[in-house]
């Protein structure tokens, strides 16, 4: 598979073991925004309502949460961070927020409410996400979802996409609040959301290249139909001759 795009994804070095020059990924990002209202009342420009699992936290964790479309499943990613200027540290499921918790810095009171089923002062929120069962149950909710979202990489014919919820508002100069934009991105870049760590790079273009192929049926050129004449005299066969031996001349 050659991969043909505007940026360099993690798994583009698998390019230099040998590929198939006819195959070719062109992978140009396209953005589609989603009008946004209330939580759970999103629709996007086909009509089709944001069905990927939620999560949203308020002051104490900065959540960026993402879906990212893998070759025919979803996988959640949380970007999260302490104070608003931190480096986002990147998490695939709940181990990884246990272990940001424990070496972000919280007094080891928080960290300790953080883990308790119970519903403490300084995690207490509106929003589900501010504690360790809200984490977890999001990333259940993904895995019983994982394999149910077929239909988005059949329509866009995109074997990757990366889904960002934004459930904050922002104000225009007028103080006027909106709801910032939800968007898909498909052909998206994996390499910012550490994705080799749920796909090593070998398995990441191997993945990419079957799924396209197969499942979508891109990539591979469009293949010329043939005459049988034409056919048979590119095997080397002369149509003015028979097939069979030629009859020898009689003396």
């Amino acid at each position: 598979m050659r991969i043909i795009s505007t940026y360099n994804d993690y798994y583009d070095c698998m390019q230099a073991h040998g590929q198939d020059q006819s195959f070719v990924y062109s992978r140009n990002p396209e953005i589609v925004e989603y009008e946004h209202q209330p939580p759970h009342w999103s629709k996007n420009t086909s009509g089709n309502f944001w069905s990927f699992p939620e999560i949203r936290g308020d002051k104490n964790f900065y959540i960026t949460e993402y879906i990212i479309g893998f070759c025919g499943k979803i996988y959640p990613v949380l970007h999260l961070r302490k104070d608003v200027m931190d480096v986002p540290t990147v998490c695939h499921n709940g181990e990884d927020v246990d272990k940001f918790v424990n070496a972000a810095g919280y007094k080891k009171k928080q960290v300790e409410e953080y883990f308790s089923a119970k519903k403490k002062s300084y995690w207490r929120s509106r929003w589900r996400g501010e504690s360790q069962t809200g984490i977890l149950a999001f990333f259940n909710e993904c895995a019983d979802q994982q394999d149910k979202h077929e239909k988005i990489f059949q329509e866009s014919g995109s074997p990757i996409f990366e889904a960002v919820y934004r459930d904050r508002y922002r104000y225009d100069l007028d103080r006027t609040p909106h709801w910032k934009p939800s968007k898909i991105t498909f052909n998206a870049e994996l390499k910012k959301h550490c994705f080799y760590r749920v796909f090593p790079t070998a398995l990441a273009y191997q993945e990419i290249s079957m799924y396209l192929g197969g499942v979508l049926g891109q990539g591979n050129p469009v293949i010329p139909e043939v005459s049988n004449s034409d056919m048979i005299e590119a095997k080397g066969f002369d149509l003015k001759k028979s097939f069979r031996k030629e009859k020898k001349k009689s003396k």
